[in-house]
């Protein structure tokens, strides 16, 4: 835009839809992280060092394409492991305008997926880090694997093919007990001793004691 008369002018109010967005010394402007396939109405005021505002431009009106962009899984966190009560999921996604949520999934097999639960994003921005954690309760042992959906402002969601699905392993079986529980008493001290469970995969011994 320009002014006829730039005496006494030191910036520019920008309003968007009747809302003040900025204010800026340029005479142009780019608004950006606006919403897809919307319109939109500005005016420009000018003001001087006192803030004393100019009766305000013509008003213009703008539209926004649609949004087809696909959102995009970049990394699911934490790498393969073992868990048996939840896993802290960390899922790291972009998107050309704003991200909204995240649909997790999981499988036996890498081909049939059942929904997990979702998670939604924390600030709507281009990058999101979404946390979650996933339940294991209802989930059998073994082997599952974990992808993401992940869903922008616009409601494109991602290929789900986009990131492999991480692989997962679920133990919620409790090892069995450890046998022959033996102990000598000499100089003070108690000396215990046990065998381990044979077929297990006990990754160590809690050893309690009790005094009477």
């Amino acid at each position: 835009w320009n002014c006829e008369n730039l005496t006494g002018i030191v910036g520019y109010n920008i309003y968007r839809n009747g809302d003040k967005v900025s204010n800026i010394t340029d005479t142009k402007y780019v608004d950006s992280e606006l919403a897809p396939n919307t319109k939109y109405t500005y005016y420009v005021e000018a003001y001087d060092i006192d803030g004393n505002a100019s009766q305000a431009s013509n008003k213009i009106e703008a539209a926004t394409e649609i949004d087809n962009i696909l959102p995009v899984i970049k990394s699911i966190m934490p790498v393969s492991n073992v868990f048996s009560k939840k896993i802290p999921l960390s899922i790291t996604v972009s998107d050309n305008i704003s991200v909204k949520s995240v649909l997790i999934q999981y499988s036996y097999d890498n081909i049939n997926w059942k929904d997990a639960g979702s998670a939604e994003a924390k600030h709507g921005s281009a990058n999101e880090i979404i946390g979650y954690d996933m339940d294991l309760s209802e989930i059998n042992d073994g082997y599952i694997y974990v992808r993401a959906i992940a869903y922008d402002s616009s409601n494109n969601a991602s290929n789900s093919s986009s990131v492999s699905a991480v692989k997962y392993y679920i133990d919620t079986t409790k090892p069995d007990s450890p046998q022959n529980l033996k102990v000598d008493y000499s100089l003070g001290k108690m000396d215990v001793r046990w065998n381990a469970p044979a077929n297990s995969d006990a990754a160590f011994f809690k050893v309690y004691r009790s005094v009477n």
